[in-house]
């Protein structure tokens, strides 16, 4: 049925969604758990279909959750650096 795949889609992008949220916030563990609900829920929802067609998107799934997820903090200037700039104003 064409409208229970749309909201099948739709809870998936959300969990994908998720996932990229907390890739952004360098969140390890919500990053896989998002992951890990989309699987569920494909395999769950999708088990009748042959594996095939959900083997694709389950393997990228399982890649994607197998990514070492590492936070790069950015390096923050010191303040005697930036007092060592010359004014913006073109004055020195």
């Amino acid at each position: 049925d064409d409208a229970r795949l749309d909201v099948l889609r739709s809870q998936i992008d959300s969990q994908v969604l998720q996932a990229q949220v907390a890739l952004l916030q360098g969140d390890a563990t919500v990053y896989r758990e998002a992951l890990a609900a989309a699987m569920r829920r494909v395999q769950a929802r999708l088990a009748a279909l042959p594996v095939a067609q959900t083997e694709a998107l389950l393997t990228e799934l399982e890649d994607l959750q197998a990514q070492i997820i590492t936070r790069d903090e950015p390096a923050l200037i010191s303040r005697a650096a930036l007092t060592a700039l010359p004014s913006l104003g073109g004055e020195r």
